[in-house]
């Protein structure tokens, strides 16, 4: 990190509302469980001395993400900035606009603010030596706002500044001063200087009732009203106030009397500590640590309530700056303020303190191999909320002087490349403020360890194996890391939509899959594309156009190989409710602690369609920055959308509180989304609105609730009433069914077992589910699968009796573990899709066994399959997939995962992992056993027919 005179250093009816409450619950301090029972990083570097990692983990409590900054604090190439609004003073907007603005590489938001728009920060920024903004008398009566300040060494440290500012003139006169350049409702007089503006031209812009006093070179020049505009003078600063203030304040000055500012500002754990010599500080919450130790001195909100947080820290020795964000409510359980101390503790911060949360909590970082900063969390509301001010990582090095190579593979995100494909690098050529350069691409030169053949920048590799691939540019390169693969078996076409209006288009994409089911995009130009029916629709670009109604095939053929999709088209309006009769609703509110009250009712003489809406009412507290919510809840009389629903349309009536009004939809895995009818509630006539449903939501989908949000208040309009009516979806007519063709390969472990020999192989047998067979049945499999086996084992319920004296391996929905000489069998409790609730210890001794298998082949037992569509949350899905690919992958073991779900049975290939689906009785016409044969080497399969 770079600063001016630096030295190294150490190194949430008709009948009263049923009144609950929802959000975070209280939990005690450090209530997460005992300790990470999963957890999957991802760690970059992303500019000298910067990592970014995110790490998804698993705790008693549920899943959290946790994203982290780690800064080197005596890195010269890098330095934190506060940024803020760029043009004008004070204005809100997003993080990722904030980042963008201020040439930030990364970036999260940071102090609290108040409500409207402009309105600055509530806290303090320093710079150069300068407390550039400030509230007077912060911190005055408690120390309740700590900082984040680094001084002229570089040294960072964290401290409560206590903050007097006043405005004197001749005779002993004065001003109650408010704030230093801050845009607030100049109820109190607020300083301004060039720092922050020239002139009061934004100002009087704004608000149309200001007042100023002009102050240059410590003599009042000017006194100007409303919308006179005046400049800021270069060795002055003006004072401004509203109309109120300046009727009771304004008559004791005039011009030509001698007036000054004055400021004072005292650190509380280094009382020697002067502002001048600090060059980066802006303040937040309360604290967090405080040497190595849980506090919680200060400002803490929802103290036992897990919330999403942003936090900073410091270690012990100054020589990091860790920079944290967590997601809650939406995506994860959030924490609470001591469950943050201890994983602030856990990445090396001594110091640490939070700034503004929950919707607010937003990280941006520009990741290895992109031009600028994106988001990388999940924010709570569903939305990028507007802030006042961020931390943002500033590159320091040279403006457009070649600094940094980034080579990626293109088409995969863990750089695989296939053998005997093409597989295209690209290449980002960085400066010092790691801004993506346009350089003569013809001079960059490509090398790599792996043999094979360039053609630009296009590698073809002709062996498999690990390696590295080096592009240079001028002196300066860089490298990474690739695995070749086994070329192309087949293809796997996918589109973003499978039923689509007439007009509407679909995006499609492939993949070539290799035969062990690793995968790498492909680029739609180089496919051929064949659609049956060019009356529905036409590709091209790789884009579907509906055309008119009815059912298209789409094809793709590349590298001999092919693969085929359906897509629908045509949809219609589905009315769903006009609440044209009474319906008991339950009420929520977030957060729970603050004592909100709302009611929700079907009221008749109010309705945009019919007589009748749904009437919802709420009532919030004063002067909080944190989002209050008010929700009516469909919970007991459910509202259900039809199967394929695409979008959402309803009316609604606001009251012009600018308010936002929000739906939350889940579908039966659990998954929710928070929608947006409207972000401003800005008048109180009625709207019609239309929504998309979100595609990955598994149906039936269900409206849970629409619940009215405010971001921030004040004392004023505290109450906000909203009708909504005239519910409708849009669903198609014509349903396309993905994948009709290809998509899989051929698995080459699928064979004849008689022509598998050698005396070292280990027969093992396995069946689906068998609870509720015909019993003469189960005795037929249980004899066929026994011969010649050293095991026998069940997934899916079973209630077989085994009486053959082959050792059984019977899934029960509970964690075991057993085996054979050549085989490991795993049980695994998979609750009602999901295993965490069901036992989330379990994630770590599954891990843990296949971190030390000693074997070369395991076997998985579970019921439901693991891609089946809702049968699992995402998380927990990617989760066991990463535990299996991670066993097949870096330990080079045979791992096959059988599940017992629905009438078919079949396998699928991902990332070197046998997912093989057994309907076991769910398919008595075809009733078959899956035969498996492996010694310490190979694993082999086949489906037996049960005769």
């Amino acid at each position: 990190m770079k600063h001016k005179n630096k030295r190294l250093h150490r190194i949430i009816g008709v009948v009263l509302a049923t009144v609950m409450t929802i959000g975070a619950m209280p939990m005690n301090a450090f209530a997460l469980g005992d300790g990470v029972y999963y957890e999957k990083k991802d760690i970059q570097t992303i500019a000298e001395g910067v990592t970014y990692e995110k790490s998804s983990r698993l705790y008693k409590a549920g899943w959290m993400d946790v994203y982290v900054l780690t800064m080197d604090a005596n890195s010269s190439d890098t330095a934190l900035k506060v940024i803020q609004s760029v043009g004008s003073v004070g204005i809100k907007t997003t993080v990722p606009k904030l980042a963008t603005d201020n040439n930030v590489i990364a970036a999260v938001n940071g102090d609290f603010f108040g409500s409207g728009n402009p309105m600055s920060s509530m806290g303090q920024v320093a710079k150069d030596g300068e407390m550039v903004s400030a509230q007077n008398y912060y911190n005055g009566s408690e120390n309740k706002y700590a900082g984040l300040y680094i001084d002229n060494e570089g040294v960072p440290f964290i401290d409560y500044v206590k903050s007097t500012i006043g405005f004197y003139g001749a005779g002993g006169v004065s001003l109650a001063m408010g704030a230093k350049n801050k845009m607030t409702d100049f109820s109190k007089p607020v300083y301004f200087d060039r720092t922050t503006m020239t002139s009061s031209k934004q100002l009087d812009a704004t608000y149309s009732t200001l007042s100023k006093i002009v102050v240059s070179n410590k003599v009042i020049t000017k006194i100007a009203g409303p919308k006179e505009v005046v400049d800021i003078p270069e060795d002055g600063f003006i004072i401004v106030m509203n109309k109120a203030t300046a009727a009771a304040n304004l008559s004791k000055f005039s011009v030509g009397m001698s007036a000054d500012f004055s400021e004072n500002e005292t650190f509380v754990f280094r009382p020697t500590k002067t502002i001048d010599n600090i060059d980066f500080g802006i303040s937040g919450g309360g604290e967090l640590l405080r040497n190595g130790e849980y506090v919680s001195q200060g400002l803490i909100i929802g103290q036992n309530a897990r919330n999403p947080r942003t936090m900073v820290g410091v270690s012990k020795d100054k020589s990091k700056i860790y920079i944290v964000c967590i997601d809650g409510r939406k995506n994860g359980i959030g924490a609470t303020h001591a469950e943050a101390a201890k994983i602030m503790k856990e990445y090396g911060a001594y110091d640490a303190i939070h700034f503004d949360g929950g919707g607010s909590t937003t990280m941006v970082v520009q990741k290895e191999g992109t031009t600028s900063p994106s988001v990388v969390n999940v924010p709570s509301e569903g939305s990028l909320r507007a802030v006042a001010n961020g931390i943002g990582i500033e590159a320091t090095g040279q403006s457009g002087v070649p600094s940094r190579v980034k080579p990626y593979v293109q088409d995969s995100e863990k750089n695989y490349l296939f053998q005997g494909l093409g597989n295209t690098i690209n290449v980002e050529v960085y400066d010092g403020k790691l801004q993506a350069m346009n350089v003569d691409k013809s001079k960059l030169s490509f090398s790599s360890t792996i043999d094979g053949k360039w053609t630009d920048n296009v590698f073809t590799p002709s062996t498999t194996g690990k390696g590295t691939i080096t592009v240079k540019y001028g002196d300066i390169s860089g490298t990474i890391d690739v695995t070749v693969l086994e070329g192309v078996s087949g293809l796997r076409l996918s589109a973003d939509k499978y039923a689509l209006s007439t007009g509407e288009t679909a995006n499609l994409s492939v993949k070539f899959v290799n035969k062990d089911g690793y995968d790498v995009n492909a680029d739609t130009s180089d496919m051929d594309w064949e659609v049956d029916d060019t009356s529905v629709g036409t590709v091209s670009n790789g884009v579907f156009t509906a055309k008119s109604e009815g059912v298209a095939k789409v094809t793709a053929t590349a590298k001999g190989v092919s693969s085929s999709i359906t897509i629908g088209v045509g949809k219609r309006y589905i009315a769903i409710n006009s609440f044209e009769s009474a319906r008991n609703m339950t009420m929520y509110y977030y957060p729970e602690d603050l004592g909100l009250t709302g009611s929700s009712n079907v009221i008749s003489g109010v309705g945009s369609d019919g007589n009748s809406s749904l009437k919802i009412s709420a009532t919030f507290k004063a002067n909080s920055t944190t989002t209050q919510s008010v929700y009516a809840s469909f919970e007991q009389k459910p509202i259900v959308f039809p199967d394929n629903t695409t979008d959402f349309l309803y009316s609604y009536k606001g009251d012009g509180s600018g308010r936002l009004l929000r739906a939350l939809v889940k579908d039966n895995t659990g998954k929710s989304y928070n929608i947006d009818l409207t972000t401003s509630m800005d008048d109180s006539e009625w709207h019609e609105g239309q929504v998309a449903i979100p595609s990955d939501l598994t149906s039936p989908v269900t409206l849970d609730k629409i619940y009215v949000s405010a971001l921030n208040t004040t004392t004023d309009n505290l109450t906000s009433t909203v009708y909504v009516d005239n519910l409708r979806v849009m669903a198609p007519t014509n349903v396309g069914s993905g994948i009709t063709s290809g998509g899989s390969v051929k698995d080459y472990w699928n064979c004849d077992l008689d022509s598998v020999t050698g005396s070292d192989y280990e027969v093992v047998s396995a069946f689906g589910r068998s609870s509720g067979g015909n019993s003469t049945t189960l005795s037929k499999v249980l004899t066929q699968m026994s011969n010649g086996a050293k095991a026998i084992a069940f997934a899916g319920a079973t209630n077989v009796s085994n009486t053959t004296g082959v050792p059984a391996v019977i899934w029960k929905n509970a964690y075991a573990t057993n085996g054979t000489n050549k085989f490991s069998f795993v049980n695994v409790a998979t609750g009602n899709g999901s295993p965490a609730s069901a036992n989330p210890e379990q994630y770590k001794y599954l891990q843990d066994f296949m971190d030390n298998l000693s074997k070369k082949n395991v076997v998985v037992l579970m019921d439901r399959y693991l891609w089946g569509s809702g049968s699992y949350n995402t998380k927990e899905r990617d989760a066991l997939h990463d535990i299996f690919e991670t066993a097949a992958h870096q330990y080079n073991k045979n791992v096959i995962v059988v599940s017992s779900a629905g009438e078919s049975n079949y396998t699928e290939i991902k990332d070197g992992v046998r997912y093989i689906n057994l309907a076991g009785i769910g398919n008595t016409s075809n009733l078959q056993y899956l035969k498996l044969k492996g010694n310490d080497k190979d694993l082999y399969y086949e489906f037996v027919n049960v005769k």
